[in-house]
């Protein structure tokens, strides 16, 4: 059982926010003593009967005026109810996540924590979220790493992939860097097909003034490759 108070609120000078985020099919409303709603506050408790090895997220920040201070996100899996008790507080405000479930990857800051966070959220969906995690874990400590997902399909399936390139050379740049952070890394060339249409205008000789207006549409049109072809 996951027991959690989710919400945030907003003052003058100071915010905060709070969420749990992967258990939302399992989620109970309760009636708490932390349950709170006004103009500055939105707080509420909630329960959740998940199965065991379920994935879910916590998201934590808090900032003033000037922009977030803090920024705390957690990958975590649910346990089953013989595992011990863990539980997350926030720094500020009264939500917490507690209950049987262990802590996978956790990215801290305003540079590791939105970095894990947009791994986990364009994940593929072909991708296991706990080997996902897991992968996660391991790289968000390492520097000089921004992109990150696993192969979901094909003959790469599960491997780990750092961004797609669009030369050779920035490739092996990347290759180059990696091999500094003590990793072995091989580049894996893409295919990708892609539909074209054409129109073919037949112009007579001597019709200097029609070649003249079908060059000037096809210059104002950023989509459209004018090329000459010998007639059949």
């Amino acid at each position: 059982m996951i027991e959690f108070v989710i919400g945030s609120e907003s003052h003058t000078s100071y915010w905060r926010k709070f969420y749990v985020k992967g258990l939302e099919k399992f989620e109970v409303r309760e009636e708490h003593d932390s349950n709170r709603r006004d103009n500055h506050h939105s707080y509420q408790f909630l329960m959740a009967n998940a199965p065991t090895q379920t994935i879910f997220t916590i998201f934590e920040q808090d900032g003033n005026k000037r922009g977030t201070d803090n920024w705390i996100y957690k990958i975590c899996v649910v346990l089953p109810e013989s595992e011990p008790i863990t539980e997350h507080k926030a720094a500020y405000g009264r939500c917490f996540c507690s209950g049987n479930y262990a802590v996978i990857a956790e990215a801290n800051g305003k540079i590791k924590a939105p970095r894990l966070m947009d791994w986990w959220n364009k994940r593929s969906a072909d991708a296991d979220p706990l080997a996902f995690a897991q992968h996660c874990a391991e790289w968000i400590e390492k520097r000089g790493i921004k992109d990150m997902f696993i192969v979901g399909r094909g003959a790469m399936k599960n491997a780990i992939s750092l961004g797609l390139y669009k030369n050779e050379t920035s490739a092996q740049d990347r290759v180059k860097q990696l091999k500094k952070l003590n990793e072995q890394a091989k580049i894996q060339i893409q295919h990708k097909q892609t539909d074209q249409y054409w129109i073919d205008i037949d112009v007579e000789a001597g019709q200097d003034q029609v070649v003249a207006t079908i060059e000037k549409i096809a210059q104002s049109l950023t989509v459209l490759e004018l090329k000459n072809r010998k007639c059949d």
